[in-house]
């Protein structure tokens, strides 16, 4: 897990209201206080059953992309600035492997189920950490320090950290 700043905060929330650079991932979880409280996550049903009747319904159901979000997060944010904002964005199962595949792991040996990019503003500051969820406990790290150093150069080129 890394700790980035982005370099201009005006910058970086454009990039992520405002334009398509992260519609690709999917947005299991979104906070954000106004003069409200708005939260977007993602739930599972709440009729369930032994038998598995839940596991189905969230499977059949899955979490949004942020492009399908990211209109209703912008006219939360247009205008008055938010008091604060927690957005949870997970990179899609297919993108993962993708990231593993050119660091020269799989992702069953790296035991990643999934790869995460947390954006937290309040008091004005802006802070973005990186998640892994591994499926078993593992000391092997290899899987999140690939997801670091791909983040770091995603937003390297983007101009944001």
């Amino acid at each position: 897990m890394i700790r980035l700043s982005p370099k201009k905060l005006r910058d970086f929330n454009r990039q992520l209201f405002a334009e398509p650079t992260f519609d690709a991932f999917l947005a299991p979880e979104a906070h954000f206080v106004t003069a409200f409280r708005t939260d977007f996550s993602e739930r599972p049903s709440e009729a369930s059953s032994s038998d598995g009747a839940a596991e189905n319904t969230a499977s059949a159901n899955p979490c949004p992309l942020w492009k399908d979000l990211r209109p209703i997060a912008l006219a939360l944010v247009r205008g008055t600035p938010p008091k604060s904002f927690s957005v949870v964005l997970k990179l899609p199962d297919d993108q993962t492997e993708r990231v593993l595949a050119a660091a020269g792991l799989t992702a069953e040996a790296a035991g990643v189920s999934g790869f995460y990019l947390n954006i937290r503003y309040a008091k004005e500051e802006l802070v973005l950490t990186s998640g892994c969820t591994q499926k078993t406990f593992s000391l092997d790290r290899s899987g999140e320090k690939a997801w670091d150093r791909y983040l770091e150069v995603f937003l390297s080129r983007l101009g944001l950290i």
